[in-house]
């Protein structure tokens, strides 16, 4: 992040667009609260060194988002819809190819929801659909589960990029399904999760339904 603050001094930016966040991961883990803060707090680093708005990204955890309020539509810690400035929410409508915009700024009043439709090539606002019909059909069974992740963990003690990397290598699981499904894994018995080594353990592998 100090070579990218470095890089942007040296050039002049209205905006810096992040797409999409969990490139910048690394080591962080999107569900805790402290992860998230750091990478908070570094991206206004490089908003005040470079004087250019910062926008990024994120994905909504899985299944259908409906029923909850737009920011905690996204996946992971709650900082990540608390810390920003302005969080611009896009969500499926009933009708086909239809999505519906919310923007929640911090210091301006609430933006009213409205209905964005894809017009090749462009997504162009339709007036005629309601707002406030969301998708709401019924989310599938999600192809992977703690298995996936607790067969890896098995074998030996792992960092969260170590663990990342290897459950990826062998399943084939995307990033976002890996850190939804590390929140499950902690409370899975015989899981431990070391908060300041960030390194994952499983003590007793006989103890968990491996079936």
């Amino acid at each position: 992040m100090a070579d990218n603050v470095s890089c942007a001094q040296t050039k002049e930016y209205s905006a810096i667009v992040l797409d999409p966040i969990y490139c910048m991961y690394g080591d962080l883990d999107e569900n805790s609260a402290g992860d998230v803060a750091d990478l908070m707090n570094e991206l206004r680093k490089l908003a005040n060194k470079s004087r250019a708005a910062i926008v990024f990204a994120h994905h909504f955890s899985k299944c259908n988002q409906a029923g909850k309020e737009s920011p905690d539509r996204i996946s992971g810690s709650g900082v990540w819809g608390r810390a920003v400035d302005t969080n611009v929410s896009i969500t499926a409508h009933e009708a086909e190819n239809a999505y519906v915009l919310e923007a929640t700024p911090r210091g301006f009043r609430k933006i009213d929801p409205f209905v964005i439709k894809w017009e090749y090539p462009l997504m162009m606002r339709d007036c005629a659909l309601n707002p406030g019909k969301l998708k709401t059909a019924i989310c599938k069974n999600p192809i992977y589960t703690t298995r996936d992740l607790l067969t890896t963990l098995a074998v030996e003690n792992l960092t969260t990029k170590e663990f990342k990397e290897a459950v990826i290598e062998k399943s084939g699981i995307s990033q976002s399904r890996f850190y939804e499904l590390t929140v499950e894994l902690k409370e899975t018995p015989g899981v431990v999760y070391d908060e300041k080594e960030r390194v994952w353990s499983y003590e007793s592998p006989t103890s968990a339904n491996l079936n």
